[in-house]
Protein backbone atom coordinates (compact mmCIF):
# COMPACT_ATOMS: atom_id res chain seq x y z
CA UNK A 1 0.00 0.00 0.00
CA UNK A 2 2.80 2.43 0.90
CA UNK A 3 4.61 1.70 -2.35
CA UNK A 4 1.41 2.30 -4.29
CA UNK A 5 0.87 5.64 -2.56
CA UNK A 6 4.47 6.54 -3.34
CA UNK A 7 3.85 5.90 -7.04
CA UNK A 8 0.72 8.04 -6.87
CA UNK A 9 2.56 10.85 -5.14
CA UNK A 10 5.34 10.55 -7.67
CA UNK A 11 2.92 11.18 -10.50
CA UNK A 12 2.05 7.72 -11.86
CA UNK A 13 -1.32 8.64 -13.34
CA UNK A 14 -2.09 5.04 -14.32
CA UNK A 15 -1.88 3.87 -10.73
CA UNK A 16 -3.90 6.89 -9.62
CA UNK A 17 -6.63 6.22 -12.15
CA UNK A 18 -6.96 2.56 -11.18
CA UNK A 19 -6.90 3.29 -7.45
CA UNK A 20 -9.41 6.11 -7.67
CA UNK A 21 -11.76 4.04 -9.87
CA UNK A 22 -11.85 1.14 -7.41
CA UNK A 23 -12.09 3.41 -4.39
CA UNK A 24 -14.91 5.47 -5.91
CA UNK A 25 -16.83 2.28 -6.66
CA UNK A 26 -16.36 1.01 -3.10
CA UNK A 27 -17.18 4.46 -1.72
CA UNK A 28 -20.49 4.67 -3.56
CA UNK A 29 -21.39 1.04 -2.85
CA UNK A 30 -20.72 1.37 0.86
CA UNK A 31 -22.56 4.69 0.89
CA UNK A 32 -25.67 3.07 -0.55
CA UNK A 33 -25.58 0.45 2.22
CA UNK A 34 -25.06 3.11 4.90
CA UNK A 35 -27.53 5.75 3.75
CA UNK A 36 -30.10 3.15 2.74
CA UNK A 37 -30.17 1.80 6.29
CA UNK A 38 -30.17 5.34 7.69
CA UNK A 39 -33.33 6.16 5.72
CA UNK A 40 -34.92 2.87 6.70
CA UNK A 41 -34.38 3.64 10.38
CA UNK A 42 -35.67 7.20 10.11
CA UNK A 43 -38.49 7.03 7.58
CA UNK A 44 -39.78 3.48 8.19
CA UNK A 45 -38.61 1.86 11.40
CA UNK A 46 -39.02 4.86 13.70
CA UNK A 47 -42.68 5.20 12.73
CA UNK A 48 -43.41 1.46 12.81
CA UNK A 49 -41.94 0.36 16.14
CA UNK A 50 -44.15 2.58 18.34
CA UNK A 51 -47.22 0.87 16.85
CA UNK A 52 -46.10 -2.64 17.85
CA UNK A 53 -47.09 -4.25 21.14
CA UNK A 54 -44.58 -5.32 23.78
CA UNK A 55 -44.38 -9.05 22.93
CA UNK A 56 -43.95 -8.30 19.24
CA UNK A 57 -41.12 -5.84 19.94
CA UNK A 58 -39.52 -8.31 22.33
CA UNK A 59 -39.43 -10.96 19.60
CA UNK A 60 -38.61 -8.69 16.65
CA UNK A 61 -36.09 -6.11 17.88
CA UNK A 62 -33.33 -8.52 19.08
CA UNK A 63 -33.44 -10.20 15.65
CA UNK A 64 -33.87 -7.20 13.38
CA UNK A 65 -31.80 -4.44 14.93
CA UNK A 66 -28.42 -6.18 15.44
CA UNK A 67 -28.46 -7.31 11.81
CA UNK A 68 -29.53 -3.93 10.46
CA UNK A 69 -27.09 -2.07 12.70
CA UNK A 70 -24.23 -4.36 11.61
CA UNK A 71 -24.59 -3.34 7.96
CA UNK A 72 -25.35 0.23 9.02
CA UNK A 73 -22.09 0.69 10.89
CA UNK A 74 -20.00 -1.36 8.44
CA UNK A 75 -21.34 0.77 5.59
CA UNK A 76 -20.49 3.90 7.57
CA UNK A 77 -16.95 2.71 8.27
CA UNK A 78 -16.25 1.69 4.68
CA UNK A 79 -17.71 4.90 3.28
CA UNK A 80 -15.62 7.03 5.63
CA UNK A 81 -12.36 5.10 5.10
CA UNK A 82 -12.62 5.08 1.29
CA UNK A 83 -13.62 8.74 1.33
CA UNK A 84 -10.61 9.75 3.40
CA UNK A 85 -8.25 7.76 1.17
CA UNK A 86 -9.79 9.35 -1.95
CA UNK A 87 -9.41 12.77 -0.37
CA UNK A 88 -5.75 12.05 0.34
CA UNK A 89 -4.70 10.67 -3.03
CA UNK A 90 -6.80 12.88 -5.31
CA UNK A 91 -6.99 16.17 -3.45
CA UNK A 92 -4.02 16.36 -1.09
CA UNK A 93 -1.28 14.40 -2.90
CA UNK A 94 -2.30 15.83 -6.28
CA UNK A 95 -2.80 19.28 -4.74
CA UNK A 96 -6.28 19.63 -6.24
CA UNK A 97 -7.51 20.95 -2.92
CA UNK A 98 -5.22 24.01 -2.94
CA UNK A 99 -6.09 25.66 -6.24
CA UNK A 100 -7.87 28.75 -4.99
CA UNK A 101 -7.83 32.01 -6.90
CA UNK A 102 -6.02 34.02 -4.24
CA UNK A 103 -4.03 33.75 -1.02
CA UNK A 104 -7.15 34.86 0.85
CA UNK A 105 -9.10 31.96 -0.66
CA UNK A 106 -6.57 29.17 -1.29
CA UNK A 107 -9.10 26.34 -1.40
CA UNK A 108 -10.29 25.36 -4.88
CA UNK A 109 -13.96 25.30 -5.85
CA UNK A 110 -13.90 21.50 -5.97
CA UNK A 111 -12.07 21.58 -2.66
CA UNK A 112 -14.95 23.35 -0.92
CA UNK A 113 -17.38 20.64 -2.00
CA UNK A 114 -15.11 17.81 -0.95
CA UNK A 115 -14.43 19.57 2.35
CA UNK A 116 -18.18 19.67 2.95
CA UNK A 117 -18.35 15.92 2.35
CA UNK A 118 -15.36 15.16 4.58
CA UNK A 119 -16.69 17.22 7.50
CA UNK A 120 -20.29 16.00 7.29
CA UNK A 121 -19.22 12.40 6.65
CA UNK A 122 -16.89 12.42 9.64
CA UNK A 123 -19.60 13.79 11.93
CA UNK A 124 -22.04 11.16 10.67
CA UNK A 125 -19.60 8.26 11.02
CA UNK A 126 -18.76 9.41 14.56
CA UNK A 127 -22.46 9.47 15.43
CA UNK A 128 -22.91 5.94 14.13
CA UNK A 129 -19.98 4.36 15.94
CA UNK A 130 -19.85 6.35 19.17
CA UNK A 131 -23.45 7.41 19.85
CA UNK A 132 -26.05 5.35 17.96
CA UNK A 133 -24.43 1.92 18.10
CA UNK A 134 -23.27 1.98 21.77
CA UNK A 135 -26.67 3.14 23.00
CA UNK A 136 -28.50 0.57 20.89
CA UNK A 137 -26.13 -2.23 21.86
CA UNK A 138 -25.88 -1.54 25.59
CA UNK A 139 -29.14 0.12 26.58
CA UNK A 140 -31.95 -0.02 24.03
CA UNK A 141 -31.91 -3.48 22.44
CA UNK A 142 -31.21 -5.39 25.71
CA UNK A 143 -34.01 -3.54 27.49
CA UNK A 144 -36.55 -4.35 24.77
CA UNK A 145 -35.32 -7.96 24.69
CA UNK A 146 -35.91 -8.22 28.45
CA UNK A 147 -39.35 -6.68 28.23
CA UNK A 148 -38.55 -3.43 30.03
CA UNK A 149 -38.68 0.17 28.89
CA UNK A 150 -35.30 1.36 27.53
CA UNK A 151 -33.56 4.29 29.14
CA UNK A 152 -35.28 7.44 27.85
CA UNK A 153 -32.06 9.45 27.72
CA UNK A 154 -30.33 6.79 25.62
CA UNK A 155 -33.28 6.62 23.22
CA UNK A 156 -33.33 10.40 22.85
CA UNK A 157 -29.57 10.61 22.30
CA UNK A 158 -29.51 7.87 19.66
CA UNK A 159 -32.62 9.24 17.95
CA UNK A 160 -31.28 12.78 17.75
CA UNK A 161 -27.93 11.57 16.40
CA UNK A 162 -29.74 9.54 13.75
CA UNK A 163 -31.92 12.50 12.77
CA UNK A 164 -28.86 14.75 12.53
CA UNK A 165 -27.24 12.19 10.23
CA UNK A 166 -30.35 12.13 8.06
CA UNK A 167 -30.26 15.89 7.59
CA UNK A 168 -26.50 15.93 6.96
CA UNK A 169 -26.76 13.08 4.44
CA UNK A 170 -28.48 15.22 1.80
CA UNK A 171 -25.65 17.77 1.31
CA UNK A 172 -23.19 14.92 1.81
CA UNK A 173 -24.65 13.10 -1.20
CA UNK A 174 -24.62 16.37 -3.15
CA UNK A 175 -20.89 16.74 -2.47
CA UNK A 176 -20.29 13.29 -3.96
CA UNK A 177 -21.83 14.28 -7.32
CA UNK A 178 -20.99 18.00 -7.33
CA UNK A 179 -18.18 17.64 -9.87
CA UNK A 180 -20.78 16.72 -12.51
CA UNK A 181 -22.52 20.11 -12.22
CA UNK A 182 -20.53 23.03 -13.61
CA UNK A 183 -22.71 25.66 -11.94
CA UNK A 184 -22.19 24.05 -8.52
CA UNK A 185 -18.44 23.84 -9.03
CA UNK A 186 -18.26 27.36 -10.44
CA UNK A 187 -19.93 29.03 -7.46
CA UNK A 188 -19.66 26.87 -4.32
CA UNK A 189 -20.18 29.90 -2.07
CA UNK A 190 -23.72 30.12 -3.48
CA UNK A 191 -24.67 26.53 -4.20
CA UNK A 192 -23.41 24.90 -1.00
CA UNK A 193 -25.82 26.95 1.17
CA UNK A 194 -28.60 26.46 -1.40
CA UNK A 195 -28.09 22.69 -1.45
CA UNK A 196 -27.98 22.52 2.35
CA UNK A 197 -31.12 24.58 2.94
CA UNK A 198 -33.08 22.95 0.11
CA UNK A 199 -32.01 19.46 1.15
CA UNK A 200 -32.89 20.05 4.78
CA UNK A 201 -36.30 21.34 3.74
CA UNK A 202 -37.00 18.23 1.66
CA UNK A 203 -35.81 16.03 4.53
CA UNK A 204 -38.26 17.76 6.90
CA UNK A 205 -41.04 17.07 4.39
CA UNK A 206 -40.04 13.41 4.20
CA UNK A 207 -40.34 13.12 7.99
CA UNK A 208 -43.81 14.67 7.80
CA UNK A 209 -44.86 12.34 5.00
CA UNK A 210 -43.47 9.28 6.81
CA UNK A 211 -45.67 10.04 9.81
CA UNK A 212 -48.75 10.13 7.56
CA UNK A 213 -48.25 6.84 5.68
CA UNK A 214 -51.23 4.67 6.53
CA UNK A 215 -51.06 1.04 7.59
CA UNK A 216 -53.04 -1.65 5.76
Amino acid sequence: MLSTLALVQGGDTGVLEHMSSVLRWLHVWAGVIWIGHLYFFNFVNSFTMPKLDGPTKKALVPQLMPRALFWFRMGAAMTWVTGIVLFAIIYMMQKNFWEGQSSANPISNRGWWILLGVVFGTVMAFNVWFIIWPNQKNKIIPAIRDGVAPDAAAVKLATNASKLNTYLSVPLLASMVSQHFSMWIGQPQIYIPVVCVTGWGFTWLLYKQSANVKSM
